[in-house]
């Protein structure tokens, strides 16, 4: 008893220290934690002075580095500083009459050159084309270089017209046999010969490698500079936009451009419209504001960097956005900086930029060194993480309440589970106590007969006949006890009752288990009732698992079916169904309450709500019997259920399983 008190004392005292601690923390929720939003602003405002002199050290560092501070804008944005002479080239053309030039003084080749022109030009190009091959034949080692290579290529691009594609062929080998390094203007004979006639691809990528290699002379026209909306752009003169576009028209996949050196053309443009290399400081950036401004006369996104390396100048133009990047990066990159990337934005503006109020200027405009450039701080994310940090204030308080209330409803189930350990443990108790008394009465009765058996007690061979049913069926008792506990344990750990299904004879079954019923039901003074309908012949079961099912749901009704006069039936009726066998079995007692028609199933549970027909130890049981017939029942795939009965208790046994000529053996 002093256990029981005790126990309940603690499941008490843990419910007081719940609701106190749980009290505690919804009050803790509501103390005054200041301003998260205000304490965030003043850790802005002391971050972004350190910020302002991480991002100065880095601008230095930056100015001194040799690489490009950030990737380049435009068109041509990495220069080397040209000769004087490389701002002019000449703007020689590629038409007919120049022609005239490369023939030189008037001779037997040239008059019939010129007489193949005229005949061209006339409409009838196969006397052109005889007259040039004639003039090549006959004349042409009396011509100089230029003038074979000019009625090479006229030869070419006639005998392509005419569709003489072996003549065309030929042509061209000679033309790029004997014209060596000769120009028409600043072409080369080699890249009018890759134009005229058919697509030599072969040709078309070796010229390619030579023009890359320089191995071939070509001067690009001047290119010319425009600065439009914000951009630098640089354009190339229509001769080379004319050879680039047929040059790509034949060969699309290599980058002519690139091969004809027009990058070079386009960067001695751009370094004739930014102002001269001069006045800085060798081996350090200059910073120059752009050329034009804009129209509108905002600031423009771009600046111009230069740099002196001795008598080199590169000239670089960059976006103020990736300018500020860089510089960013390189602060992080000294180990400095970090809460820029968190918290910071870096803008590189004119003094005289203004921002709007929705910027969020934390610092700024402040110089960087003497380029000429400044910078803004600002945290345009201040609000949402002010913000943040107040919503972050209401979660925590939130996460108090909750946790408050968890902590009472942790104490509530610790002393729901503190008294199930109780209840646990006085069905333990009972369960030991009905085991003890159970095994203890069939073992005294057996000691009892077998001791009046040893002492000749038992004259006639009929006492000896009774003793020995007797024996039989404690014994018979013992072990179904026995089994019980057995199958209880595999049903508690989940593996069910071990069962044999085979074919039986349901008459000698029924037989034999309703003889045995009556002499129990005699011995306990008690009236059965047995009937059958409608079976068949035979049926697959485990004929010892059912028998042992319908012996304890017999035995429940004898212990707890008795009515208020103290006498007991059971009504017992089998026969079939649908699904099966179907064994009811009825008593006259209290009945089961409602609430408890599926609690009685478990193990250890008694006859809950019902009273005891005496107050001997014979009413104890195990608890176990109805959670072992509902496991048999399962195991032969049917079910054990309680009835909804106005008189007594009402039990189903269905045994599934099948006919011996549909069923199979289950191990």
């Amino acid at each position: 008893m002093d256990h029981w008190i005790r126990g309940g004392r603690l499941s008490w005292g843990l419910l007081v220290l719940g609701g106190l601690g749980g009290a505690a923390l919804v009050g803790a929720a509501w103390l005054d934690f200041g301003d998260p939003g205000a304490a965030l602003e003043q850790r802005v405002a002391h971050a972004a002075v350190e910020e302002s002199q991480w991002i100065q050290r880095a601008w230095d560092r930056l100015c001194e580095d040799s690489a490009l501070p950030a990737e380049p804008r435009g068109d041509v944005l990495r220069v080397p500083l040209p000769a004087a002479d490389a701002h002019v080239a000449s703007d020689n053309g590629t038409r007919d009459d120049d022609a005239g030039s490369a023939l030189g003084p008037v001779s037997v080749f040239s008059t019939l050159f010129r007489a193949g022109l005229a005949q061209a030009a006339a409409g009838d190009r196969p006397a052109a084309l005889a007259r040039v091959r004639e003039a090549l034949a006959v004349h042409g080692h009396g011509a100089s270089s230029a003038e074979r290579a000019e009625a090479r290529l006229r030869e070419l691009a006639w005998a392509h017209a005419e569709g003489d594609f072996e003549g065309e062929r030929a042509a061209r080998a000679h033309l790029l046999r004997e014209a060596g390094g000769e120009q028409r203007g600043t072409v080369p004979y080699a890249l009018l010969a890759a134009l005229a006639g058919s697509v030599d691809e072969g040709l078309l990528a070796d010229l390619w490698s030579r023009l890359a290699r320089r191995e071939l002379p070509f001067a690009p026209e001047p290119a010319r500079v425009r600065f439009s909306g914000g951009e630098i752009r640089t354009f190339l003169g229509p001769r080379d936009v004319a050879l680039v576009r047929a040059l790509a028209d034949r060969a699309p996949d290599l980058d002519w451009e690139r091969a004809l050196g027009l990058d070079a053309a386009r960067a001695a443009a751009l370094l004739a419209a930014v102002p001269a290399l001069e006045g800085g400081q060798e081996g350090r950036w200059r910073w120059l504001p752009w050329p034009v401004a804009a129209p509108d006369g905002e600031v423009s996104p771009w600046v111009l960097a230069q740099r002196l390396e001795g008598n080199e100048g590169k000239v670089v133009a960059l976006a103020r956005a990736d300018v500020a990047a860089a510089l960013g990066a390189r602060a992080a990159a000294g180990g400095e900086g970090t809460a820029r990337a968190d918290l910071f934005e870096l803008r590189i503006a004119p003094e005289a930029a203004l921002l709007s109020p929705d910027d969020a200027r934390v610092l700024g405009p402040e110089p960087l060194g003497e380029a000429g450039l400044v910078f803004d701080l600002l945290a345009p994310r201040l609000a949402r993480e002010i913000a943040a940090e107040r919503r972050r204030l209401v979660v925590v308080r939130a996460g108090l309440v909750g946790l408050g209330l968890l902590v009472a409803l942790a104490a509530v189930l610790s002393a729901r589970a503190l008294a199930r350990e109780r209840r646990l443990a006085e069905l333990r108790s009972t369960f030991v106590a009905g085991v003890s008394h159970d095994l203890r009465t069939p073992l005294a009765s057996i000691l009892l007969l077998v001791e009046n058996l040893e002492r000749g007690a038992i004259a006639t061979d009929a006492a000896r006949r009774r003793y020995h049913g007797a024996l039989r069926q404690e014994a018979e008792r013992l072990l179904r006890m026995v089994n019980d506990l057995l199958d209880a344990s595999r049903v508690e750990r989940g593996a069910g009752p071990r069962i044999a299904a085979a074919p039986v004879a349901l008459g000698p079954f029924l037989d034999d288990l309703e003889h045995a019923l009556a002499e129990r039901a005699a011995q306990a003074g008690a009236s059965l009732g047995f009937s059958r309908h409608a079976l068949p012949g035979d049926w697959v079961l485990d004929a010892e698992a059912v028998r042992r099912a319908v012996w304890n749901l017999f035995e429940n009704a004898l212990r707890h079916g008795r009515s208020a006069d103290g006498s007991a039936r059971v009504e017992i009726e089998v026969h079939a169904v649908e699904a099966g066998i179907c064994v009811e079995v009825r008593d006259h007692g209290p009945g089961i309450p409602a609430r408890h028609r599926e609690s009685v199933f478990r193990p250890f549970v008694r006859a809950v709500g019902t009273r005891r027909s005496s107050s001997t130890m014979d009413d104890l049981g195990t608890g176990l019997g109805l959670s072992i017939v509902r496991a048999i029942a399962r195991a032969h795939g049917g079910d054990a259920e309680v009835v909804p009965s106005p008189d007594g208790a009402h039990l189903r046994l269905l045994v599934g399983t099948a006919p011996p000529d549909e069923g199979e053996s289950v191990a």
